[in-house]
């Protein structure tokens, strides 16, 4: 039995794949990071954690939070990129030790989602996390969910001479991107992938089977009204 808040129309499902599976030689899953295996954006909170310690640099004459809704607003992948592009100037090594002590901080991870991550651990399927988050936070926050880091794809920047740049690596890690990642990095088609929201949908339907996860207090109805029309697992929080 996995953790009392899995429902038990949704590890049934889960387990059906497993079994369906068992022969291959190689099996993945992959799993979206924010409001999937955690609840709320760890990225977004750890953007507005190095605002409010004034660590960022170069940014004295923007209201840099404004500034990320405006971009998501206007194009989701864009904002998403521009979140971890206004980290540009800050040495790689400072800003790994503070997301390291931000994930050690994070109060919202989901038991539930750590017992499915350890079934199919234990299944011999392997569990890579797809964010649009930034890369650097969420390979922190993997091993609390159980996840391997360097099973951890998430928007990136490049590096110079130890300093982060503005220079974004691709494939970005949003909608169609997320795809994209998963040919070039992982190489597998996932038996199962797992997601909350429509910048999940090309990863989910990429997969051989589509689980949902929502959360109660602030539900994607029409998220969920989806993963119903289309017979999709789901699951809330």
């Amino acid at each position: 039995m996995l953790h009392p808040t899995i429902t038990p129309e949704f590890e049934a499902a889960l387990r059906r794949v497993i079994d369906k599976t068992s022969g291959a030689a190689r099996r993945v899953a992959t799993f979206d990071g924010d409001n999937t295996l955690w609840d709320a954006d760890i990225g977004e909170a750890f953007l507005r954690w190095l605002i409010a310690g004034g660590h960022l640099l170069g940014v004295d004459d923007i209201d840099v939070w404004a500034e990320y809704e405006r971009r998501v607003a206007a194009d989701r992948v864009v904002g998403y990129g521009w979140a971890v592009q206004v980290m540009q100037g800050l040495p790689e090594d400072r800003l790994q030790a503070w997301a390291r002590q931000f994930s050690y901080a994070w109060p919202a991870w989901r038991d539930g989602m750590r017992s499915v991550v350890k079934l199919l651990e234990d299944s011999g399927v392997e569990v890579w996390i797809v964010s649009a988050s930034g890369r650097l936070v969420v390979h922190e926050a993997a091993p609390y969910m159980g996840v391997s880091q360097d099973r951890v794809r998430g928007m990136e920047i490049e590096v110079a001479d130890g300093l982060l740049t503005d220079r974004l690596k691709t494939p970005m890690t949003a909608n169609a991107g997320k795809v994209e990642m998963i040919r070039e990095a992982i190489g597998v088609r996932p038996i199962a992938a797992f997601g909350d929201s429509r910048g999940d949908l090309e990863m989910l339907e990429y997969a051989e089977n589509a689980f949902v996860v929502g959360q109660r207090s602030r539900t994607n109805e029409s998220f969920m009204n989806l993963a119903r029309e289309r017979g999709w697992p789901h699951q809330e929080f």
